[in-house]
């Protein structure tokens, strides 16, 4: 398969996916702007949600500008990477009614968490196989990933005891990613990635001096 027949699948199935998220929102019960305001959550879900694939998509897009071959490897993870897109209109719709419930909060979240690991895996092996081509030293999503997993993680954990800290945590990831350019990042995104090295390196520290 070309890769423009994979782009061309891809856009297809997040165009869809984006139209089944706004089948979802159910119609108001009444006809003022009270009622309408009534499913302001719904429609904060949905924005969030919209928004999260369309940033998917950009992404994506720009990724596949710099790519000049796939293998079969990038059909896997391609797909793989659609799957939890796939499940986008379930787990808003889940939301949208259960929006200070803990358990529909953390499933929003863990499958941001999965998508963003697949796109992590996906770029790193289009980054081994085009390694000799200049054209890929720029390419580099993985730090990004990285630093939207551990907001998101840490959003589930706050999300225990406050629910909607998720959403909170997940629209703060997507800051990150609005433009598909890294380099605008590329400072802060330094700066954040080795401050979770950090602590990261000091939590296993603290466990391990704990064990003995």
């Amino acid at each position: 398969m070309s890769k423009t027949r994979l782009e061309a699948f891809t856009d297809a199935i997040i165009a869809i996916i984006m139209t089944i998220l706004v089948l979802e929102l159910r119609p108001p019960d009444g006809f003022t702007a009270i009622d309408i305001y009534d499913l302001r959550y719904e429609f904060i879900v949905y924005a969030v949600s919209f928004v999260t694939l369309a940033i998917y998509w950009m992404n994506h897009h720009n990724l596949f500008q710099k790519v000049s071959k796939i293998d079969n490897t990038v059909l896997w993870l391609n797909t793989l990477l659609i799957l939890p897109m796939s499940l986008f209109p379930f787990t808003t719709a889940w939301l949208n009614i259960n929006i200070t419930k803990m358990a529909p909060n953390q499933l929003y979240g863990a499958i941001l968490i999965v998508t963003d690991l697949i796109y992590f895996a996906l770029v790193r092996h289009l980054k081994k196989i085009h390694q000799n081509e200049g054209k890929m030293e720029r390419l580099d999503g993985t730090h990004r990933s990285e630093i939207t997993i551990a907001i998101i993680a840490a959003g589930i954990i706050i999300g225990i005891w406050f629910p909607p800290a998720v959403l909170i945590t997940c629209v703060g990831s997507l800051l990150f990613w609005i433009s598909p350019d890294e380099q605008i990042y590329s400072q802060p995104i330094h700066l954040i990635h080795k401050g979770i090295k950090w602590c990261w390196r000091k939590v296993c520290t603290i466990g391990g001096t704990n064990k003995s």
